[in-house]
Protein backbone atom coordinates (compact mmCIF):
# COMPACT_ATOMS: atom_id res chain seq x y z
CA UNK A 1 0.00 0.00 0.00
CA UNK A 2 2.93 3.00 0.56
CA UNK A 3 3.74 2.06 -3.10
CA UNK A 4 0.53 3.51 -3.96
CA UNK A 5 0.79 6.00 -2.03
CA UNK A 6 4.23 6.87 -3.71
CA UNK A 7 2.71 6.74 -6.96
CA UNK A 8 -0.28 8.65 -6.12
CA UNK A 9 2.15 11.29 -4.93
CA UNK A 10 4.38 11.51 -7.51
CA UNK A 11 1.11 11.75 -10.01
CA UNK A 12 0.17 14.58 -8.37
CA UNK A 13 3.41 16.37 -8.16
CA UNK A 14 3.90 15.98 -11.97
CA UNK A 15 -0.18 16.95 -12.45
CA UNK A 16 -0.89 13.95 -14.22
CA UNK A 17 -4.51 14.40 -14.24
CA UNK A 18 -5.26 11.19 -16.50
CA UNK A 19 -4.39 9.40 -14.11
CA UNK A 20 -6.56 10.94 -11.29
CA UNK A 21 -9.55 10.78 -14.11
CA UNK A 22 -9.08 7.24 -14.38
CA UNK A 23 -9.13 6.16 -10.91
CA UNK A 24 -12.58 8.53 -10.25
CA UNK A 25 -14.15 6.54 -13.87
CA UNK A 26 -13.05 3.25 -12.36
CA UNK A 27 -14.50 3.79 -8.74
CA UNK A 28 -17.75 5.38 -9.59
CA UNK A 29 -19.52 4.23 -6.43
CA UNK A 30 -16.94 5.20 -4.42
CA UNK A 31 -17.20 8.61 -6.15
CA UNK A 32 -20.91 8.86 -5.09
CA UNK A 33 -20.42 7.23 -1.28
CA UNK A 34 -17.96 9.88 -0.75
CA UNK A 35 -20.16 12.89 -2.13
CA UNK A 36 -23.08 11.47 0.08
CA UNK A 37 -20.91 11.44 3.12
CA UNK A 38 -19.58 15.04 2.07
CA UNK A 39 -23.20 15.85 1.28
CA UNK A 40 -24.48 14.95 4.99
CA UNK A 41 -21.60 15.33 7.49
CA UNK A 42 -20.31 18.57 5.41
CA UNK A 43 -21.56 21.78 3.92
CA UNK A 44 -23.89 21.08 0.97
CA UNK A 45 -23.29 23.73 -1.09
CA UNK A 46 -19.51 23.36 -1.63
CA UNK A 47 -20.01 19.14 -2.77
CA UNK A 48 -17.52 19.19 -5.11
CA UNK A 49 -14.65 20.40 -3.20
CA UNK A 50 -16.00 18.96 0.19
CA UNK A 51 -16.15 15.48 -1.60
CA UNK A 52 -12.41 15.96 -2.57
CA UNK A 53 -11.73 16.91 1.05
CA UNK A 54 -13.36 13.94 2.34
CA UNK A 55 -11.99 11.31 -0.33
CA UNK A 56 -8.40 12.62 0.61
CA UNK A 57 -9.12 12.70 4.44
CA UNK A 58 -10.16 8.70 3.69
CA UNK A 59 -6.92 8.12 1.60
CA UNK A 60 -4.65 9.44 3.85
CA UNK A 61 -6.56 8.21 6.95
CA UNK A 62 -6.40 4.27 5.58
CA UNK A 63 -2.90 4.54 3.92
CA UNK A 64 -1.43 5.91 7.72
CA UNK A 65 -3.21 2.75 9.57
CA UNK A 66 -1.87 0.52 7.10
CA UNK A 67 1.85 2.19 7.15
CA UNK A 68 1.84 2.15 10.59
CA UNK A 69 0.96 -1.47 10.52
CA UNK A 70 -2.02 -0.92 12.89
CA UNK A 71 -5.44 -3.47 12.13
CA UNK A 72 -8.05 -1.83 10.84
CA UNK A 73 -11.80 -2.53 9.92
CA UNK A 74 -13.87 -0.45 8.07
CA UNK A 75 -16.08 -0.66 10.75
CA UNK A 76 -14.86 2.50 12.47
CA UNK A 77 -15.18 4.53 9.50
CA UNK A 78 -18.85 3.60 9.32
CA UNK A 79 -19.32 3.64 12.71
CA UNK A 80 -18.02 7.25 12.71
CA UNK A 81 -20.39 8.24 9.93
CA UNK A 82 -23.37 7.01 11.45
CA UNK A 83 -22.84 8.56 14.81
CA UNK A 84 -22.42 11.89 13.00
CA UNK A 85 -25.64 11.58 10.53
CA UNK A 86 -27.37 10.51 13.93
CA UNK A 87 -26.29 13.65 15.46
CA UNK A 88 -26.63 16.03 12.40
CA UNK A 89 -29.67 15.04 11.42
CA UNK A 90 -31.75 14.38 15.28
CA UNK A 91 -29.90 16.62 17.16
CA UNK A 92 -28.70 19.45 15.28
CA UNK A 93 -28.19 22.11 18.21
CA UNK A 94 -25.47 19.56 20.06
CA UNK A 95 -22.92 19.46 16.82
CA UNK A 96 -20.33 19.96 19.25
CA UNK A 97 -20.99 16.22 20.43
CA UNK A 98 -20.30 14.79 16.71
CA UNK A 99 -16.70 16.02 17.30
CA UNK A 100 -16.15 14.53 20.60
CA UNK A 101 -17.87 10.87 19.64
CA UNK A 102 -15.43 11.38 16.58
CA UNK A 103 -12.68 11.51 18.61
CA UNK A 104 -13.55 8.71 21.23
CA UNK A 105 -13.90 6.64 17.79
CA UNK A 106 -10.20 7.34 17.03
CA UNK A 107 -9.25 7.06 20.39
CA UNK A 108 -11.14 3.36 20.28
CA UNK A 109 -8.86 2.61 17.23
CA UNK A 110 -5.52 3.69 19.32
CA UNK A 111 -6.67 1.70 22.39
CA UNK A 112 -7.66 -1.68 19.89
CA UNK A 113 -4.30 -1.30 18.51
CA UNK A 114 -1.80 0.02 21.34
CA UNK A 115 -3.93 0.10 24.43
CA UNK A 116 -4.64 -3.80 24.20
CA UNK A 117 -0.78 -4.99 23.38
CA UNK A 118 0.21 -3.03 26.86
Amino acid sequence: MPEYLVRVLSEFLSLNLAFFFEVVINNLLWVFIFAMMAYFLLDPKKLVANTILVSVYLYAFTSLIIFIGWSFSALYLFLNFCIQCFIRIFIPEHKRFSLILSGAIYLLLFYVNVGAVL
